[in-house]
Parts: C-alpha cells; sequence; structure tokens
C-alpha cells in the first residue's frame, strides 16, 4: 500500500494538495507551540525544514507564510 501511495504522490495537483495540508498540520504545530511560549522552538523547526526540504520551492513558498504569519502576530 505505501509505495502506490507514494508512486501517485509524484502527480503534480496532488503535490500541490500535499504540501497544503502539510502547511495546515505545521501552522496547527506552530500554535501549539506558541501557546506554551516556544517560539524561538517553533522558528528552529520551520529552518530545519526549509534546509531538509530546500529543493522543493513550492512548499519552501507555502513554509514562508507560515513563518510570517505566527512568528510575526
Amino acid at each position: 500500500m505505501y509505495v502506490p501511495f507514494c508512486l501517485f504522490c509524484l502527480s503534480s495537483p496532488f503535490v500541490s494538495f500535499v504540501y497544503e495540508e502539510a502547511i495546515k498540520l505545521i501552522r496547527k504545530v506552530g500554535k501549539l507551540m506558541s501557546a506554551q511560549k516556544q517560539s524561538g522552538e517553533f522558528a528552529d523547526y520551520l529552518a530545519e525544514l526549509r534546509v531538509r526540504f530546500k529543493p522543493k520551492r513550492n512548499f519552501i513558498k507555502l513554509l514562508d507564510g507560515v513563518g510570517r504569519g505566527l512568528l510575526s502576530g
């Protein structure tokens, strides 16, 4: 079941959907960490994600929006 799912993930519209769902989860993590006064750790987490997924330009663009939204407010 895992391999066919991964092959399906390679189609462009689905990748976009997966990125958007990942960003939703990352935003939830950010809100939880902010509530626990861990905004610094969340910023470190975002930085790690940027390094790890640097080749994924569209994901990084979405991720940048998370950083601006949660860390500035």
